[in-house]
């Protein structure tokens, strides 16, 4: 009489719960006395890995920004800049959806 051995696949043994995170980040700054200067604020991107996948990301910023890698650890980084801050301004918010294992 055969012996018959049903395995999970790789797949289905490894599998792990999926947790979705909603994150929401802002940030007020205040008015410089100083007209000559500006304000430059730095946000981290929330990264793609083996263990997190991104899904949406939204930023509101009250001038415009851009998108940089840094080079010492790779990181997306938000860059957005402002000049000349007369006026107390709130920067965000700055939302990420994520699934995580």
């Amino acid at each position: 009489m055969p012996n018959t051995v049903e395995c999970a696949s790789q797949s289905e043994a490894t599998r792990q719960p999926v947790r979705r995170f909603e994150i929401v980040d802002s940030f007020e700054t205040g008015s410089l006395s100083n007209q000559d200067e500006s304000i430059e604020l730095w946000y981290p991107i929330i990264p793609d890995t083996p263990y997190q996948r991104v899904l949406d990301i939204s930023i509101s910023a009250p001038s415009s920004w851009a998108m940089y890698r840094e080079l010492e650890y790779g990181n997306s980084m938000d860059v957005a800049r402002r000049r000349p801050l007369q006026d107390p301004a709130r920067w965000g918010p700055c939302e990420s959806i994520a699934e995580r294992t």
